[in-house]
């Protein structure tokens, strides 16, 4: 009795120094144990989807502007602390609440949002409406920051 061929076989399957299962048959997962220390950097086989895959790294002009929205954001809040001592006010609502809380309480919860927006945008590099949210949020925390630094350079004068 013939068996019928895997379709799904490759190269791979029959590479005697491989062990296991081709462990390429399933997309790379969202997390995985991979996600801080893999080596996948992009798709490598023609047959591999264009977008909406995940990888183990950010690289370039896009890591680079990952970075700065994280930076941005830690501006802002800084900036935002040196303006209230001055004597400025907190435009937005939620954070001057939790300004009223405590300092601290406001930095944990702007670090920790950078850090969320930072793993979120990092991890899904190549899914276009990702990027696109990326693109805003770079746009957004620079105005922001180069707004805080006009109104510290006013408050200078």
């Amino acid at each position: 009795m013939n068996a019928e061929p895997n379709p799904h076989a490759s190269a791979v399957d029959s590479d005697p120094c491989r062990r296991g299962p081709d462990r390429r048959r399933r997309p790379t997962p969202l997390l995985s144990r991979y996600t801080f220390t893999g080596r996948r950097r992009h798709n490598r086989r023609g047959d591999d989807p264009a977008s909406g895959y995940y990888v183990d790294w950010v690289e370039g002009n896009y890591r680079s502007a990952v970075i700065a929205v994280g930076i941005f954001i830690a501006l802002d809040a800084l900036a935002t602390l040196e303006i209230l001592s001055r004597g400025g006010s907190e435009a937005n609502p939620l954070m001057a609440r939790l300004l009223g809380h405590s300092v601290w309480t406001f930095l944990i919860v702007k670090f920790a949002g950078a850090f969320l927006a930072i793993a979120v945008l990092a991890i899904h590099r190549h899914f276009p409406n990702i990027r696109r949210l990326g693109a805003l949020l770079l746009a957004a925390y620079g105005s922001i920051a180069l707004y805080h630094l006009l109104l510290l350079v006013i408050s200078a004068l």
